[in-house]
C-alpha cells in the first residue's frame, strides 16, 4: 500500500506502477505519469499528493474500443447521455469508415465527463476527447481552433456540446 503521495509504510521509500494497488488502469503511461511524480517529489519540486488525469484506455481490436473519463451513469438526473452516429461525418466517410459510434456523458454543467468510441480511429480520437475533458473544454473554446481538415480534430466541435 501506498499513500496519496507514493509513499510506502517507510516515507522515503516510494512505489509506482503495477507494483502498487490502486482502481486506475495499470497502464505503461499511468507509471510513467507515476515515476514523474516520484521524481518531482523526491527532488522537492512538488509537495502535493498525486493527482491523476482521466485516463484513456483502449482495445485494440477491429474496430477498436475506447473509453475515458464516466462511461456508466449511476444517476441520470446529474448527466446527460448523448450517443452519435458519425460514419455519416466526412472524416469517416472519406476513410469508408463501416462503423463509428461514439457515446458522450455531460454534467449538468455542460462538460464533458465520459466518452465511449466505437471505431477504427478510436485510439486517436480518445485522446483528444481526455484533453477535452482534462481541461474541461467547453465547444465556445474549441469553436475558436482551427484544425487541419478532414481530421479527427477537426470533429471536435461536433462533438462537444
Amino acid at each position: 500500500m501506498v499513500n496519496e503521495f507514493l509513499q510506502t509504510t517507510n516515507p522515503k521509500i516510494f512505489a509506482c506502477g503495477d507494483i502498487i494497488e490502486k482502481q486506475l488502469p495499470k497502464l505503461t503511461p499511468v507509471a510513467t505519469f507515476e515515476g514523474q511524480y516520484v521524481a518531482r517529489k523526491v527532488t522537492k519540486e512538488l509537495q502535493e499528493a498525486i493527482k491523476y488525469p482521466v485516463i484513456p484506455t483502449i482495445v485494440y481490436g477491429s474496430p477498436k474500443i475506447a473509453t475515458v473519463g464516466v462511461t456508466k451513469v449511476e444517476d441520470d438526473r446529474q448527466t446527460v447521455t448523448v450517443t452519435q452516429e458519425m460514419t455519416d461525418w466526412f472524416t469517416y466517410h472519406r476513410v469508408n469508415e463501416p462503423l463509428a459510434k461514439a457515446k458522450f456523458v455531460f454534467n449538468k454543467e455542460n462538460f464533458l465527463i465520459g466518452a465511449s468510441v466505437l471505431s477504427e480511429q478510436a485510439d486517436e480520437l480518445i485522446d483528444f476527447l481526455a484533453i477535452a475533458i482534462n481541461q474541461q473544454l467547453t465547444k465556445r473554446i474549441v469553436d475558436q481552433w482551427i484544425f487541419g481538415y478532414p481530421t479527427l480534430a477537426s470533429d471536435l466541435p461536433y462533438l462537444l456540446k
